[in-house]
């Protein structure tokens, strides 16, 4: 096998243009293959034009149904503005999409890491975790569980709502695009701030509003 050569190839593309391009590989026979595989799609110009008519596409979708959604529009630069529409679209789709497929497991997992996100259910909640006897624990646990897993999908769903509606820079959305490689644990710990204030925390919050 010789060593990594970069090739050049004519032909014409599937767009009707002809152009030239450079293919590396080790051997010849691997740069023509790939560079014929190359030429089965559409020359780079109109390859460009393509995405930016996608993207273009994309993002008057993703605003189409955030005004549907009621969220605010972003701000950035007109560039930063269309590549963030779309990802705050797919990022909301993404979010629910592992609300509603978590089980229990990992439901408990996030509520028991931040009781918070159970609002009302709280307090019940450290009652349980705090219970001496384990029998007795045992049993609330079973009588609570769904309650508390029902609380904490649904409570997720307002948390990511108010995410999107204060989130409105752009830069946010392309910085963390990688938010698939992100579990909904992980993406919890985003949103906690976010998460519905039970009664208690409301007044408590009144009333300091007051004293200010």
């Amino acid at each position: 096998m010789g060593g990594y050569k970069v090739y050049t190839f004519t032909d014409t593309f599937t767009c009707g243009h002809e152009c030239q391009i450079e293919v590396g590989g080790y051997s010849e026979k691997y740069a023509r293959e790939r560079a014929t595989e190359r030429f089965g799609g559409l020359c780079p110009t109109c390859q460009k034009a393509e995405n930016e008519r996608k993207h273009k596409e994309e993002a008057e979708i993703a605003e189409k149904e955030a005004v549907d959604l009621g969220l605010p529009k972003l701000v950035g630069t007109d560039k930063q503005i269309q590549w963030a529409l779309s990802l705050r679209r797919n990022f909301y789709k993404y979010v629910e999409k592992l609300a509603m497929r978590a089980d229990d497991a990992e439901l408990e997992n996030i509520f028991s890491t931040y009781p918070s996100i159970l609002a009302n259910h709280r307090d019940k909640y450290l009652e349980i975790d705090d219970e001496p006897d384990k029998n007795v624990q045992k049993k609330l646990w079973a009588e609570s569980k769904e309650t508390f897993v029902c609380a904490t999908r649904s409570n997720i769903h307002m948390a990511l709502y108010k995410f999107l509606k204060q989130t409105i820079a752009s830069d946010w959305y392309i910085k963390n695009r990688d938010y698939k490689s992100y579990d909904l644990a992980e993406i919890c710990g985003w949103l906690e701030e976010y998460f519905p204030l039970s009664d208690a925390d409301k007044e408590e919050k009144r009333l300091a509003d007051e004293i200010e």
